[in-house]
């Protein structure tokens, strides 16, 4: 039913308003969120950062850099 959803989901034109700094995570070898969807992200959103990690869709726990990475951006 997820996959369903998602089919049908779409803001694509609405991430322009976005006006707070916002961080886009992806796991460089996610096969159900695949990068490709986040550059297609960060490059709608002002100022995005973009960031890749080791692993696929469970980058947070296959990549020790991403919490820490995740915790700094919103502490800033």
């Amino acid at each position: 039913m997820q996959l369903e959803a998602r089919s049908r989901h779409d803001v694509c034109d609405r991430l322009g308003a976005i006006t707070c700094p916002t961080l886009v995570a992806c796991g460089r070898f996610d096969g159900i969120a695949p990068p490709v969807n986040g550059e297609a992200i960060a490059a709608r959103v002002a100022d995005a950062q973009l960031r890749l990690y080791e692993g696929g869709h469970a980058f947070f726990a296959q990549d020790p850099a991403a919490l820490p990475d995740v915790i700094s951006f919103l502490s800033d």
